[in-house]
C-alpha cells in the first residue's frame, strides 16, 4: 500500500530475484538429468488439441457456449458492451 517502506519492498524484490534463479537453476539440472537418462524432453509430435484435452478430461467435445465465448472474446467483453 502506500505506506509501504521502500527499503522493505527493497528486499522484497531481491529475496525474489534470488528465488527466480534458484527455480531456474534446478529446473535446468533436473532437465540435463532426464536428458542424460535419455528422456525425450519437449512436446514436439503431440498435437495441440490433444495436449490441451490432457488437462481437462471432462471436456467433452465443444460446446455452444464455449465457441461463442471464444468467437466474442469472452463474457466479461459481452456484459460490459466492448463486443468487436
Amino acid at each position: 500500500g502506500a505506506d509501504a517502506d521502500p527499503f522493505m519492498l527493497h528486499l522484497y524484490a531481491a529475496l525474489a530475484e534470488k528465488e527466480r534463479r534458484l527455480i531456474g537453476e534446478r529446473t535446468r539440472s533436473a532437465l540435463a538429468g532426464r536428458k542424460a537418462q535419455g528422456a525425450k524432453l519437449g512436446t514436439a509430435g503431440t498435437p495441440y488439441r490433444q495436449l490441451r484435452s490432457a488437462g481437462r478430461p471432462n471436456a467433452g467435445p465443444p460446446t455452444r457456449s464455449r465457441h461463442w465465448a471464444r468467437s466474442s472474446g469472452g463474457i466479461g467483453r459481452c456484459a460490459t458492451g466492448a463486443l468487436r
